[in-house]
Parts: structure tokens; C-alpha cells; sequence
């Protein structure tokens, strides 16, 4: 008898769980599994686009690519601020090298020599009709107007070691800047300065009536010809009013101009002086679409770019633009085009890319080959990229 009830009691479970405590267990459990899925849902689709915002971007399509129809061995100059030395005349693309105190000028699309000479220059920049090159001449500590197909010096801006050279768009004056931080206007014909501003950053208006400048907390409009101050735009201070990005832009008919400040992008009305609006989340560089419609600017995550209504200043559409630095040429110019640089995942990383303007949608990728964006066409019908080999042009639909 104790035997039997012995083993009874062996057979006896030792724990036995109640109905209501594995309801409550169950119910922890599923409260535990819902919280992760809801964190793991927050954390993709709102969180992580803003702090990591290359997680989310669209897979690109490897079927479609630009043909390449040519390429050459020549390689093009580039300065540091995305500068490709390029000129458009008689309707075809012409590039300069510099080598060894050796100045090359070729076609671009096809690589023929065209002119060449021997000096040693600087700070290169093209006139606009393409047949002057003002530069610092190393050799005679001076800077100089020279012939383009000969290399012959035309005109002396004096031997001040001055930089960033630009041109007037009718390619009457040019400006240079001092050690001082003045901006000096001279004539291009004579070598005569005309006269001295100051600030740091400038531009040229479009038509070359108009000069401006942007030092401190002020940028100035001046009158190209007298030299007088025309009115004068508040900007909010910035950390680096130095920074080569600053320079201001105007719009390419000339009725606005963007600067950068505490409140981000300004854009002002180029006749009156007003301020039109502002974009908090727009950083420099500055690229205006050649039709005027659009701006584009930096994104505050550095690795895209916004697009905006130049009109409304609504933020149209972000293009990737990993490891690129923004500049006009990207656009196309017929500005349907935008160039891209994609930032995805590690196979698709670094490819470069045409945004359609139209759809705003990825359009045809560049081949892996291309290293370095170089230029459109005129006409956009095909653009060129610089490879290990030399340069590339493809044929744009």
C-alpha cells in the first residue's frame, strides 16, 4: 500500500501553471513583441532617414545607361573650386591642359590639338568668346591677357600676385583679388584698373552691368561702370565668412541674386534689393538651372542636394550627390538634367547618375568608368566625363 501511494505520488507534476498566470504571461509577451515591431517600424521609416538618410534610398537600374560614342586620351584641367576649363566657340567644346610650362588647347569630343605653347601660368580663366586666357605668369611675376592660339601676351594687369580671375559676359573688364581682400575691376583691353571694392566674394550680373560683393556681414551691389554703390543687403553673420563656397549667384536673367548667411540662402530681388525669401535648409554651393527655374543648394546632410522653386522657393526634389561638389555645369542646358552622384549601398555606391528634371525621377546611369564630371555639350546632346584612360563622351537621349 505505501508502495502504490509512493509511486502516485511520483507520477503527482510537481508545478502546474493556473489559466490565469499564463494569460498574463501571454499577454506580457505579446505587448513585449508588438513594442519591438512598432521600435523596428519607427526606427526605418521615421528615425533612421534623418539620422543615416543613405538607408532609404531608391535601388538605381542597371539596364539603363548612356552609350559611350567616343573617347580620347586627353584629360581636361580642373580647378579646385569644380572649375572645368572648357570654352564654347563656334558651337563646338574646346579644353585647355597646362603641363610642364605647356599650355594645350583641344576640341574636347574628339581630342584634337589645336593650339599649344610654352609658359607657365596660374589661375587660368577663360574670356567669354574664347579667344583670350587671362592668367598669373609665373615666369614674369605678372598677370597677363594672352592670345589663345598663340600664347601671345596682349595686355599686363600689373604683378600684384592676385587670384580668382573672372571675366565681364561681354568680356570687357576683368575682376582679380588682392592679398587684401578688395576685388579690383580692370579694363581688358588696356590693362587700366578701373577700380577697387571691397569684398572678399563676388560675381559678375549676367549682362555685366552690375558687381557683386559680400564681406562681413554685407553684400553690396555696385555699378560696373562708375565704380558707385548702388544699395547694400544685410546678411546674419556665419562661422566661416571665408569659405570659397560663399560666393554669391545671380540668377541667369539677372532679376535675383542668392548670398548665404545666418538665415541660410537669401534670395533677393537683384533691382530693388529686397529679400524675397530664405531656405533654412539650404547650404552652398549655389547652382542655378540655366532657364532660371530652379535653384539647387547643398542639403544640410551633405551628401545631397535640395532642388527648389526659384519662384516659390518650394522644395521641389533631392538628388544624391555623394562625395560630389555642387556646381553649374551639373545642369544641363536645356536644365532638364541634373548630374548625380548616388550614395546608396556599397555596390551601387559612388555611380553616377542623371536626375530627369521633368519627372524628377533617376534617370540613365554614367559608365562605372567615369571618374569626374566634366561638361554638357552646347546643345545637351551628349556630356563628357574624365576615366583613368582619358576622357568619355556619351550620347544623352
Amino acid at each position: 500500500m505505501a508502495d502504490r501511494e509512493s509511486n502516485t505520488e511520483k507520477a503527482r507534476p510537481v508545478f502546474r501553471l493556473s489559466p490565469k498566470v499564463a494569460w498574463i504571461g501571454g499577454s506580457v509577451l505579446l505587448v513585449l513583441v508588438l513594442s519591438f515591431v512598432g521600435c523596428w517600424l519607427a526606427w526605418t521609416l521615421l528615425i533612421s532617414p534623418i539620422v543615416n538618410p543613405l538607408t532609404t534610398l531608391p535601388p538605381i537600374s542597371f539596364d539603363q545607361q548612356l552609350p559611350v560614342v567616343s573617347s580620347h586620351t586627353r584629360s581636361v584641367k580642373m580647378s579646385v573650386d569644380g572649375t572645368v576649363f572648357t570654352r564654347i566657340i563656334d558651337g563646338r567644346t574646346l579644353a585647355l591642359t597646362v603641363e610642364d610650362k605647356t599650355v594645350v588647347v583641344w576640341a574636347l569630343e574628339t581630342g584634337e590639338q589645336l593650339y599649344t605653347w610654352q609658359t607657365e601660368i596660374r589661375y587660368p580663366s577663360w574670356s567669354p568668346d574664347g579667344t583670350r586666357l587671362a592668367a598669373w605668369n609665373a615666369d614674369v611675376s605678372s598677370l597677363y591677357v594672352l592670345d589663345i592660339e598663340t600664347g601671345e601676351r596682349l595686355v599686363s594687369l600689373g604683378r600684384n600676385p592676385t587670384k580668382g580671375l573672372t571675366w565681364s559676359s561681354d568680356g570687357t573688364r576683368l575682376r582679380t583679388l588682392g592679398g587684401d581682400a578688395a576685388a579690383l575691376v580692370w579694363d581688358a583691353e588696356t590693362g587700366e584698373q578701373l577700380f577697387a571694392v571691397e569684398g572678399g566674394v563676388s560675381a559678375w550680373s549676367p549682362d555685366g552691368t552690375h558687381y557683386l560683393t559680400s564681406h562681413n556681414e554685407t553684400a553690396i551691389v555696385w555699378d560696373t561702370e562708375t565704380g558707385e554703390q548702388l544699395f547694400a543687403l544685410d546678411i546674419p553673420a556665419i562661422p566661416d565668412p571665408s569659405s570659397p563656397d560663399l560666393v554669391p549667384a545671380w540668377s541667369p536673367d539677372g532679376t535675383r541674386l542668392v548670398t548665404f548667411g545666418g538665415r541660410g540662402i537669401d534670395v533677393w530681388d537683384a533691382k530693388a534689393g529686397t529679400l524675397l525669401w530664405s531656405l533654412e535648409e539650404g547650404y552652398p554651393p549655389i547652382a542655378w538651372s540655366p532657364n532660371g527655374r530652379f535653384l539647387a543648394t547643398r542639403a544640410p546632410s551633405r551628401v545631397r542636394v535640395h532642388v527648389w522653386d526659384a519662384k516659390s522657393g518650394e522644395l521641389l526634389d533631392t538628388v544624391e550627390f555623394h562625395g560630389e561638389r555642387l556646381h553649374a555645369r551639373h545642369w544641363s542646358p536645356d536644365g532638364k538634367w541634373l548630374y548625380g552622384r548616388y550614395g546608396g549601398n556599397a555596390v551601387q555606391r559612388g555611380r553616377k547618375y542623371l536626375t530627369d528634371v521633368r519627372t524628377w525621377e533617376m534617370g540613365p546611369l554614367l559608365p562605372e568608368s567615369c571618374e569626374r564630371f566634366l561638361t554638357w555639350a552646347p546643345d545637351g546632346t551628349w556630356l563628357a566625363c574624365e576615366s583613368e584612360q582619358g576622357t568619355l563622351i556619351m550620347g544623352v537621349p
